[in-house]
């Protein structure tokens, strides 16, 4: 079963290369957000990584009922864009919303292709 966002369930072994995964994610996601709602990419990559963790903990208590990793990466994905868009809203109250969903919906695509490759290769 994937227990976490975009650590996939290898990463959950070793607390540190999660960690470091969740940073390289923040990042790119970080890249994303300072592109589309014109942030610095510092404070989009705090962002990212708030709403990265936030989402990963939903996703946890969430995906028991799922058995299969399709299932899982699709109610992952769910969850997530439902969280993150939340967060990354709450940050950027004064931009246009479509921008904010346009972000959410771009930067979590890529991050969940990356996971579908790690999970299927790993499992």
């Amino acid at each position: 079963m994937i227990k976490l966002d975009a650590g996939g369930p290898i990463l959950l072994v070793i607390p540190i290369a999660f960690l470091l995964f969740m940073l390289i994610i923040s990042f790119a996601e970080g890249f994303m957000i300072s592109k589309f709602l014109k942030r610095k990419l510092g404070w989009a990559t705090g962002v990212s990584f708030t709403a990265n963790i936030a989402s990963a903990i939903v996703g946890y208590f969430i995906l028991s009922s799922f058995k299969e990793i399709p299932m899982q990466l699709f109610a992952l994905y769910l969850v997530t864009i439902i969280v993150e868009g939340i967060i990354l809203f709450l940050f950027n109250k004064g931009k246009d919303i479509s921008r904010v969903i346009l972000a959410t919906l771009l930067m979590n695509i890529i991050s969940y292709l990356f996971l579908a490759y790690l999970v299927y290769k790993f499992t």
